[in-house]
């Protein structure tokens, strides 16, 4: 298959669409838009849409593009706020793949979680002996399309699944994890500070795990979620349970475990971003 940033539209197309070839991201909300031909997939779960010439210029979804190309394209909405892409780093693009390993791995690791907790609630020593065993041993990889190397980068972040209890390794303070983003996405990029892009090492920083986790009352006044980078996150039970005036209505507290489990407000969380949309708490 070809890669949309080597595809090559008709002569016929205008220069603005051939222009818009490729991968870009909305710096406002961090979606990815992808686009081939005249065609454009905003991973949103609305399918795909065909760019159109109209009276105004270039139009997508009813934005008008109204300048800023090659490497930002503005976009005015029906409603006449702007929108503003950015042309994706090649090496986000290039870790497409491990994104999308890294959600599944996630997923099945949370599953594997609520199979433990129901059978240590049913007093089923057996089978919860054999799934602890795999909870402790990173299971949840598809070795049939992992490489070593993707899979030892899931493996750092095992135990960081939606409900694992945590603390803070420099700032100390407790949480609980309410989901993940495999890379750092622009509106996140802005709110990192210099300690955190560094936290990355060698690798570019915006391609290391973010957790938004849900912080435990008493250590940060008001509370709340933070993003906060994989390498500053450590697990811990002991923090459980954590005290949160929002914890009830996100998660579902399972003594068995000492943890939690994502309430309905995560897992739709969680299908959304399998559309290949970022992690929000909309409507939560």
């Amino acid at each position: 298959s070809r890669s949309i940033d080597d595809s090559k539209p008709p002569s016929g197309f205008p220069c603005e669409l051939q222009a818009l070839q490729g991968h870009w991201e909305d710096l406002a909300m961090g979606f990815i838009v992808n686009v081939d031909g005249d065609k454009a997939d905003f991973n949103d779960g609305t399918g795909v849409w065909k760019a159109e010439v109209v009276s105004g210029g270039l139009s997508v979804r009813g934005a008008q593009l109204v300048g800023g190309l090659p490497d930002l394209s503005s976009w005015r909405l029906p409603d006449r706020r702007e929108m503003v892409w950015g042309r994706l780093d090649p090496e986000i693009v290039n870790e497409a793949q491990l994104h999308k390993h890294f959600l599944n791995y996630k997923l099945a690791r949370t599953l594997l979680r609520r199979q433990l907790s129901a059978a240590m609630a049913q007093n089923d020593f057996e089978v919860a002996g054999a799934l602890l065993e795999l909870w402790e041993s990173g299971w949840g990889f598809h070795r049939e399309t992992t490489t070593p190397e993707q899979e030892l980068r899931l493996r750092a972040g095992r135990f960081f699944v939606p409900g694992a209890c945590v603390v803070h390794r420099r700032f100390g303070y407790r949480a609980v994890v309410l989901g993940c983003e495999p890379w750092v996405r622009a509106p996140l990029a802005r709110r990192l500070s210099a300690q955190e892009r560094e936290s990355s090492g060698s690798r570019m920083y915006r391609l290391q795990p973010l957790y938004c986790v849900l912080v435990d009352d008493r250590d940060v006044l008001g509370g709340g979620a933070l993003f906060v980078p994989e390498a500053d996150l450590e697990p811990s039970k002991g923090v459980f349970p954590i005290q949160s005036r929002h914890g009830g209505r996100l998660l579902e507290k399972h003594e068995a475990i000492q943890a939690y489990l994502p309430g309905a407000a995560l897992k739709q969380a969680a299908r959304r971003q399998q559309l290949g949309m970022p992690f929000t708490l909309q409507g939560a």
